[in-house]
């Protein structure tokens, strides 16, 4: 038959497109096979399904697919064809050639209409359309929903793909852009060096100086704040320990560099404004210039001194998350011997923030803190003191650390009984309950605070209003009134444990307070207690009797 009436017969529709098979293209060279004919008998159209091996490549599309439609048969709606799902298949070149190339197909109820051939030869006719097409789910929803769903899955798979590919791009370009901040940073930083050893050389800002560091003084504060945010950002990152820990393994020399970035561009602009002050400085001693300098310099240490402070603070809270990383268990990364590579680079990481820390003048991380009263078995209990090492506030001490049998947060004493906001029953005194110079800190698992180093709850010191301490047989009850009700406490402890017990009720005994504010003055008690001064009030007495006198006669 001459080639001509084939290429006639692929533009003609076929009397019912219903039956025909149906190929759904939801990658390059990749389709679902929709029809009542399995994808062996396509093989000679260069139509296979894909091998094993090929199978994991393609998982997430066999997820979908699977997702969507259940594995079920499509029913086609509004006829009695069934379009069984034939499953995934790999087109050869050629085939999506014909099927996408050419001249523009027929369409028909939202299908593509083509034909497969086969030595030159047509051997059937199809219908296709790419999954990713607007109309794509709308077409297929004629057949069963399942399918819709199946396009909107290959839909969206193909939308994070390219989400993906922008994050990727935008990653690229945030780091171009981060490589030449890095560029120019530096270069501003050298430009102060080199005209601050200049000024000690002529020991004097003459004019071009003074000029060009108050240009750059402008640039200098802003790629601080940029490289301050920087940090910031990988600081708020750390919030969750478990995804802050990953994060920290694979940019710390990203953070690091931030960092020394950062204090450098710091130092460069205060010894710009120092510079310029100098300057200022020189160029007389009216009283005019006098004003003009005390300006100048009051100007930037208010402002340094507020870059210094934010610095110092986001250093040091990026500190106790890194050493609190430090101290906790990752699975991820299991230890051989005493230590892995994930702890050797956290380590690292720590020691140059600690460095760091001490080049700008900013708070020393603290040390291992001792305690007065350390209850239980394990009498050292130096895990624990490690962690809370990072999870103490600055210039928190720690007072008293003892293994607690239950806590609750029930209202004792009867107020507002029956609310319950808080409790935590620890088994075998597996519970801990701290007490530091600001806080009453406690756990119901001692694996909450060694193994995820979170924080159960915790009370000021400065909330306890009343306390009482009571023992009933082995077990010593201590209870907490504070000024926040859902906050009140019972603390159960063990017989063996008083020392810690006792020590923790005299502490809350001692900072136990009410608040003026909450104090009240109702009248009746005013009066009554007014009247009572009058009762209790002793009589007043004389040393004379009162019906004497004190005359010149008294002594003849």
């Amino acid at each position: 038959m001459p080639e001509d009436k084939d290429e006639d017969a692929t533009r003609r529709a076929p009397a019912n497109e219903d039956v025909l098979p149906a190929l759904v293209l939801v990658e390059p060279g990749i389709a679902l096979l929709l029809g009542d004919r399995p994808a062996e008998d396509f093989a000679d159209c260069g139509i296979h399904l894909l091998e094993e091996r090929e199978r994991d490549k393609w998982s997430e599309l066999l997820n979908v697919m699977s997702l969507a439609s259940g594995g079920a048969n499509a029913i086609a709606q509004g006829t009695r064809a069934a379009l069984s799902v034939q499953g995934l298949v790999r087109l050869a070149p050629e085939t999506v050639a014909a099927l996408e190339g050419g001249m523009t197909p027929l369409t028909s109820g939202g299908w593509n209409l083509g034909s497969l051939t086969t030595g030159g030869r047509i051997a059937a006719q199809v219908r296709w359309l790419p999954a990713t097409g607007a109309q794509a789910a709308l077409t297929l929803s004629s057949v069963t929903p399942a399918l819709a769903l199946c396009a909107m899955g290959f839909q969206l798979m193909s939308i994070s793909k390219r989400v993906d590919k922008s994050i990727a791009v935008i990653e690229e370009l945030e780091e171009n852009l981060r490589q030449e901040r890095l560029r120019e940073c530096r270069s501003m930083c050298v430009e102060v060096r080199n005209t601050v050893t200049e000024a000690y050389s002529f020991r004097s800002v003459d004019s071009k100086m003074y000029k060009k560091l108050d240009d750059m003084l402008r640039h200098l504060r802003s790629e601080r704040d940029a490289c301050l945010d920087a940090v910031s950002k990988h600081y708020a990152r750390t919030e969750d320990l478990q995804s802050g820990r990953r994060y920290v393994l694979e940019r710390q020399d990203e953070i690091y560099k931030d960092i020394c970035l950062l204090v450098a561009v710091q130092e460069a602009k205060y010894r710009a404004d120092m510079l310029c002050c100098a300057h200022v400085a020189q160029e007389g001693k009216t009283d005019e210039h006098v004003r003009r300098l005390e300006t100048r310099l009051g100007n930037a240490e208010d402002e340094n001194g507020r870059a210094a402070a934010d610095i110092q603070d986001v250093l040091y809270g990026l500190g106790r998350r890194v050493g609190l990383m430090t101290e906790l268990p990752d699975k991820s990364h299991p230890k051989h011997g005493s230590k892995n590579d994930a702890d050797i680079v956290l380590e690292n990481l720590l020691s140059s923030i600690e460095r760091t820390m001490g080049d700008i003048g900013g708070a020393r991380f603290p040390d291992l803190p001792g305690a007065q009263v350390v209850s239980g078995e394990e009498k050292d209990r130096s895990h624990e003191r490690r962690v809370l090492r990072w999870i103490l506030e600055r210039d928190e001490k720690l007072w008293v650390m003892s293994p607690v049998r239950k806590v609750s947060a029930d209202s004792p004493l009867g107020v507002a009984s029956g609310v319950v906001q808080w409790v935590a029953d620890a088994t075998d005194r597996s519970g801990i309950v701290v007490v530091t110079s600001k806080r009453v800190l406690f756990w119901g698992s001692r694996n909450k605070l060694v193994v995820k180093g979170s924080l159960d709850h915790e009370v000021p010191l400065a909330d306890v209003r009343y306390m009482r301490l009571t023992e009933e047989g082995d077990t010593l009850e201590l209870e907490v009134v504070t000024g926040n009700r859902g906050n009140d406490l019972r603390l159960s402890f063990s017989s063996s444990d008083r020392e810690a017990a006792t020590r923790i009720a005299d502490i809350l005994a001692s900072v136990m307070h009410i608040p003026d504010s909450e104090v009240k003055e109702d009248p009746l008690v005013v009066e009554a207690n007014e009247e009572l001064q009058k009762v209790e009030a002793p009589p007043r007495t004389s040393l004379v009797p009162a019906s004497r006198g004190r005359g010149p006669a008294e002594g003849a």
